[in-house]
Formats: structure tokens, sequence, C-alpha cells
């Protein structure tokens, strides 16, 4: 099947001890998290574009900065040693380059917020502190989804009228852009832009590492997502990162496989307040050990 670039209609899979998922129902909330708190390690680890500095220099300055965030206080001493006297011949032309760069840096580090160590800080803190991702899927009938965001098929599913969302983020004039994810070849990376600023290329670039995962290993999840940059710095956990959405949006409730009678009678309470809104609910057809399919069907 063809994935549409702008669908019609998105999912978001929750669960029922999640107070951020019950926002959605409860409240019409949606929440803009910050990548910090992504569990996955390709979606937090990211590179920094050095645009036409040298490849001795991009190698270099990359392992001052992760040298410096592991061991702060031994930084400068154990840096000299571990990558120029014990990895390079010291007489060769290539290290006595590795230490003029070297002592370039650090003298920029020492003396004002210009070095590379203040202009790497600025750019992580506008990445965590400035973007906010809302992930949904394309899919509502993908076991995995259910296994993975779902609570193991015990949660709930709703479903989100993307045309209406982004008529709404139109009309409510929000920074927000909805985009299914790159799957990129691991030799050709989105990286960040070393720059201080969010210019319209930062915030593209930015945009692009938010929406990008290596090597299709989380295809299944046919993620699309939901970006907001904000205009100033948020903690992951602040409130302003939650935004109210229009009722009409929430096209479907669909109630998990595995949900109990309490829940589900929870979600079907829900009822008047979704009139519009469509019930339905899930059943697994455990085809073979470790596998099977999801039927969704009206309530």
């Amino acid at each position: 099947m063809e994935i549409e670039v702008t669908p019609k209609k998105v999912y978001k899979f929750c669960s029922f001890n999640n107070p951020i998922d019950r926002s959605l129902l409860e409240n019409l909330e949606i929440t803009f998290d910050s990548p910090e708190i992504w569990i996955d390690f390709n979606e937090c680890e990211f590179d920094f574009d050095f645009g036409k500095e040298s490849e001795h220099r991009k190698n270099l300055e990359k392992c001052l900065y992760f040298e410096r965030e592991r061991e702060p206080l031994q930084f400068y001493d154990k840096l000299i040693k571990k990558f120029i006297f014990n990895d390079i011949s010291y007489h060769n032309k290539e290290t006595k380059e590795l230490i003029n760069i070297l002592t370039d840096i650090l003298i920029k580090e020492q003396n004002s917020g210009d070095g590379y160590q203040f202009r790497f800080d600025a750019v992580r803190n506008n990445y965590f502190k400035r973007t906010g991702v809302f992930c949904t899927s394309i899919y509502n009938d993908k076991l995995p989804l259910w296994m993975d965001f779902a609570n193991f098929g015990e949660g709930y599913c709703i479903g989100l009228d993307n045309e209406v969302l982004h008529k709404w983020s139109i009309e409510n004039s929000l920074n927000y852009a909805g985009k299914m994810i790159n799957y990129y070849d691991i030799s050709n990376k989105p990286k960040l832009r070393l720059s201080c600023s969010l210019n319209s290329e930062d915030l593209e670039a930015m945009i692009n590492v938010v929406i990008s995962l290596p090597n299709k290993r989380l295809w299944h999840e046919s993620e699309y997502r939901y970006i907001n940059i904000f205009q100033e710095e948020l903690n992951k956990e602040c409130l302003k990162r939650r935004v109210k959405i229009p009722k009409e949006s929430i096209t479907d409730i669909i109630i998990g496989y595995k949900s109990s009678i309490e829940n589900e009678k929870e979600l079907l309470s829900f009822k008047n307040n979704f009139i519009s809104t469509k019930f339905h609910k899930t059943y697994f057809t455990n085809q073979f050990k470790d596998e099977g399919e999801i039927f969704v069907v009206a309530y």
C-alpha cells in the first residue's frame, strides 16, 4: 500500500495509566513532547553539520564535546593525552595541526561565549527546549502499535481528523507542521546546523532531524508527526507544551482487544461528550504463535 503524504486521518495509541494520554479525551489536549524524553537511542542521538570545517576539525571537536559531557572535571587534562599523544604520532604534520586546533578551541572556550562548546550547547538547547512533537500513526490495526503504545492491547486508540487539525492550526497561528517519518540511510543522516540562531535554515534542519529515523527500523509504525517549534524555551514538563484541539478533530475512539470491562465502560461514557465520534471495538485473531491480525469493528 502506498502511503499518502498527507493522510486524512491519523491515530494516537493510548494507555489508561498515562495522564498525558488521558488528557486528550478528558481535556481535548495534545502534548508536544520534547525529544529529550524519547527512549529510543536513535531518536535522542543527533549529529552536527560542521559546514566547511576541515575533516580533522570535525572529528576533534565532536570528540571534544562528548568527552567533556562525560567527564567535565578532568576534561582538559585527559583530552590532550587521549586524543593527541596516545593515538597519533607526535612528530607528524597531522598531529601538529590537531594540537594547534585544540589550543585555538581551548582559548575560545576560556574567553567568551562564541567557542564551539557554547555553540554545541546552544543548538542542543534549542533542539530539546524549543521543539515539541506529537506522534501518531496512519494505521489503527497494526499489532506492534497496540503492543508498544496501548499497553499490549489493554489501552485504546483515538482517531484524529488531520484536515481539521491542519485548518485549526492555521486559524490559530500555531507554529506547527505535520510530516510523515523519513527513513534515511545511515550514510546520509540528517544533522543539526551548528548555529546559535533559529533562522529558516536552522528550523528546516531541526524539523528534518525530528521527522527522521534510520533505515526503516521502525517502518511498521508508519508514523506521522506533528511538530511545534516554540518561540520560547520550554522544559520537558512545561504545561505550555499542551495545546487544546477542537472536539470535532476526534473522529474515532477504538477500544483495545484486551481492555478490561471497567476501562471499556469508561471509554463508552464519553459518548455523550463526543456525539459525532464513532466508537469501535478491536478483536485479535492469533493465527500464529507470535503473530496475528487486528480487526476494528463498529461498537
